[in-house]
């Protein structure tokens, strides 16, 4: 789940931060601000999977342990 969801995100953020939009200093700001606004997006979007494949998660040994 990991590598077809959120790790594609964040390597499409690393790419849109690696985008000429952003490197080349004279792209208007308007221009750069939407990089960086998808950028974002796809950030948020990969934190989100993240929780919510983490939602599940249990190690065995809390599981099982009884609370005394």
């Amino acid at each position: 789940d990991l590598h077809d969801g959120p790790a594609q995100l964040v390597a499409l953020a690393a790419l849109g931060i690696d985008s000429p939009v952003l490197a080349d200093p004279a792209t208007p700001a308007a221009a750069r601000a939407r990089e960086l606004r998808t950028v974002k997006a796809n950030l948020d979007d990969a934190m989100r999977e993240i929780r919510n494949i983490s939602k599940g998660l249990v190690l065995p040994h809390v599981e099982n342990a009884e609370l005394t």
